[in-house]
């Protein structure tokens, strides 16, 4: 029997031995290799290095922005935590006692090390307060990038982890991703494995950070002299973006923000290399929004082994790619800094000179490219970080706001040519079908109060009696006259016989009420159907927006592509911030609005239109003649749009925002400017009219030449009083400008994509 069971044991014992032994050999000669490569693996240590990102130029091959080298003040991720890491500091205490401790018994000597930590302890304390207080910095800044720093090592320490644990499931399962390996990605979740489960260890746990970048040169002097006395702190080579141009187009290039937990939640990049990480900066509005993709590099990676400095592999970063834009930006300063010193004929021969708020926008005809998107006033976007609170706070000057494309205000009398092209189109009006105006709205025989016509503010009675204009022989207006001449009558009519459905409908055609598709942040601006009207509002809702006026929005780019439409013979095209024939982003052919449309109007009635324009530049009966050249033939349209006062929310001595009663935001209007006594808070709030309260938007849009249309422009002044004193000395200024830079010369540059006559319009794409 024990011999029996002895039998049974060796048996048993054999078997566990040849598995042994089996799986042994199947270790070592079969899978050597690849658990050769596992070990391998398990003493790599990875860290990436950063990109540089690529350079966005300009229409005539000049960096706009582009990144620099710089200085970055930088420090050791051990030191970054709160409290630092024990075994660095005790480190550092035993590398400053060096030779202090030899020869020593062990309890002094543990009481000098013990001293000595304190000491450290206390420097990287004093480092922190010293890097919160520095130019451009605050403790608040501080502390919000350590704890970005933090937030993006442990971001990457999931990010090594969850590679290892993917791959080991699809080596023995079906490969799938568990549902939770995302929120793990983020942090976020309760039944997510928590990463002190792991040893992961990754270079940039031991690696330094930067805390302050491109920090300026007396900064990095005191800090280089400062070195030994903190822990931790290193002074490294650095990339900072840079806007060669200072505050020339700031609104349109945008700016770089660091990345939010929307923008890692919506990352959909695969490239572990391009994927964001905290800390990261994005191009977070404009042109570097709008190129983000292209402007994105690819980081590098350095591989180590455990405990050593050698580098055992690396991955180069890929730089970002340069992208080309259709601005201009030498013209962009031209046109912002004529907002900054605008200049006012306030009575005969008498001058005044302001900054104003306002926006234009220079569009060319045939390619639809923009050349110039200003708005004023603005910022430095090379000093944005340190700039923005105080940005935000100013209520009064708005100045992050992009006005060329954000700013929805009524258009007034540059709808005119739009409403008459649109009614005579839509066969509501004649061709040459005569509208009386005696300075009333007479609809049904009945005569109405409001609607005025602009020439009874001078005490006239018609159109015939104005002897310092070109006295209309008849006071009955055609189309052309009406332009010329900015009869609120004859549009108000073209108002009331279309209606709000079809008038707001021609609007929505010539690109009203919805975005232009330009590419960068916009207002899509409204029409009369928005929103629902009363019956009795209904007629003299029409009536407004036959004007400009009452329930219609919208913005420079919108009215300078109205002006382009009408210069291209009824051929609406979305405004392009991308050279003529790239092809655009996924982003923007996703927005379902076409590249250009035929709207299929009366060419008569286009020609009339453009036939008035001229006349409004060109006549002693136009408001507009400030623009009238011998060289060159400049067609346009005035517009004086009623404006609401300005308000804002009133503050106490400490800058608190106040409160009624009720708990409701207490608002406060602007004291106007008026000759001879401006309001040093808003010098651009003027007051117009006889009697100097009058609030009034002004507006001009044109093109030039008006025989073979190049390029199209739009200029608003925010409260500058009329069209004809407050914009179209910009816009004449606008003319000279482009005919400086060669826009208007008959003479293009190929490499600006300007050669040759219109391009042949491919097959017209109706509108949604």
């Amino acid at each position: 029997m024990f011999e029996k069971r002895l039998k049974i044991l060796l048996v048993a014992l054999v078997v566990c031995l040849s598995v042994l032994a089996l799986r042994a050999g199947q270790l070592q000669i079969t899978q050597h290799g690849e658990w050769d490569q596992r070990a391998k693996a398990s003493l790599r240590r990875q860290q990436l290095t950063e990109t540089v990102r690529g350079s966005i130029i300009d229409v005539k091959g000049r960096p706009i922005a582009l990144d620099l080298a710089c200085i970055d003040a930088c420090v050791d991720y051990r030191v970054i935590s709160d409290p630092p890491d024990d075994g660095f500091v005790r480190n550092e205490a035993r590398r400053r006692l060096r030779g202090q401790t030899e020869g020593k018994p062990r309890a002094e000597r543990v009481a000098l090390i013990n001293a000595e930590v304190e000491r450290v302890n206390a420097d990287i304390a004093l480092m922190w307060d010293l890097l919160g207080r520095l130019p451009g910095s605050t403790p608040e800044r501080i502390a919000e990038t350590r704890l970005s720093i933090i937030q993006k090592v442990e971001r990457r320490r999931r990010e090594v982890w969850s590679r290892s644990y993917v791959a080991a499931v699809a080596r023995y399962t079906s490969g799938e991703k568990p549902p939770w390996l995302k929120r793990f990605l983020m942090g976020e979740g309760a039944d997510v494995p928590r990463l002190e489960q792991f040893e992961v260890e990754i270079g940039e746990e031991i690696a330094p950070h930067p805390v302050l970048k491109n920090i300026p040169g007396e900064v990095n002097n005191y800090l280089t002299k400062n070195l030994e006395r903190f822990p931790g702190l290193v002074l490294r080579p650095g990339i900072t973006r840079s806007y060669p141009f200072g505050t020339a187009g700031a609104h349109l290039l945008g700016h770089l923000a660091k990345v939010t937990r929307e923008d890692l939640q919506n990352d959909e990049e695969t490239d572990e290399l391009r994927q964001y990480l905290p800390f990261d900066q994005v191009g977070r509005a404009g042109l570097e929004a709008l190129f983000e993709p292209q402007l994105r590099g690819r980081r590098g990676k350095l591989v180590r082994l455990a405990g050593q400095q050698e580098v055992v592999e690396t991955i180069e970063a890929v730089t970002g790619n340069n992208v080309q834009t259709t601005i201009d930006i030498d013209l962009q300063a031209k046109i912002q800094n004529l907002f900054a010193k605008a200049r006012f004929e306030v009575s005969k021969g008498v001058y005044e000179v302001s900054p104003m708020h306002g926006a234009a926008v220079v569009i060319d005809v045939p390619t639809g490219e923009v050349r110039a998107l200003a708005s004023y006033p603005t910022f430095d976007p090379n000093t944005i970080d340190i700039d923005l609170p105080k940005l935000l706070e100013d209520e009064i000057n708005l100045p992050l706001i992009n006005r060329a494309t954000m700013s929805m205000l009524e258009p007034g009398s540059t709808i005119k040519p739009l409403v008459g092209v649109a009614a005579i189109s839509g066969g509501f009006v004649g061709l040459r079908e005569p509208i009386a105006c005696n300075g009333y709205l007479v609809i049904g025989g009945r005569q109405y109060s409001v609607g005025r016509c602009w020439t009874m503010t001078r005490n006239q009675t018609d159109h015939r009696f104005i002897p310092w204009e070109d006295p209309h022989p008849t006071g009955n207006l055609d189309f052309v006259d009406a332009i010329q001449r900015s009869c609120n009558i004859y549009f108000e009519t073209c108002g009331d016989r279309m209606g709000i459905a079809k008038i707001s409908e021609w609007m929505i055609r010539f690109g009203l009420g919805r975005p232009t598709g330009v590419g960068v942040g916009e207002a899509k601006g409204s029409v009369p159907s928005d929103r629902p009207v009363p019956a009795y509002l209904a007629k003299s809702t029409s009536w407004f927006a036959g004007i400009g006026q009452g329930s219609v929005r919208a913005t420079p780019i919108q009215m300078a592509n109205v002006a382009a439409t009408i210069a291209r013979d009824g051929v609406w095209m979305r405004p392009r911030l991308v050279p003529f024939g790239m092809p655009l982003s996924p982003s923007l052919t996703a927005d379902g609005i076409p590249e250009r449309v035929d709207l299929d109007l009366d060419s008569a009635a286009v020609k009339a239109a453009r036939e008035g324009m001229v006349k409004v530049v060109n006549t002693r009966a136009g408001s507009g003649n400030v623009l009238k050249r011998e060289d060159i033939l400049v067609a346009g349209k005035t517009g004086t749009a009623q404006a609401a006062p300005f308000t804002f929310r009133k503050r106490d001595a400490d800058g608190n925002i106040v409160k009624d009663a009720t708990g409701r935001v207490v608002r406060e209007q602007l004291r106007l400017s008026v000759q001879g006594n401006p309001n040093p808070l808003a010098p651009w709030y003027r007051g117009t009219g006889k009697t100097g309260v009058d609030k009034a938007h002004a507006w001009f849009i044109g093109y030039a030449p008006a025989e073979d249309p190049k390029i199209a422009f739009c200029v608003l002044v925010e409260y500058g009083g009329g069209g004809g004193s407050a914009a179209a000395p910009i816009a004449r200024d606008i003319v000279q400008a482009c005919i400086d830079a060669g826009y208007l010369s008959g003479k293009y540059d190929q490499a600006v994509g300007l050669a040759g006559p219109f391009p042949a319009w491919q097959p017209a794409l109706s509108l949604p």
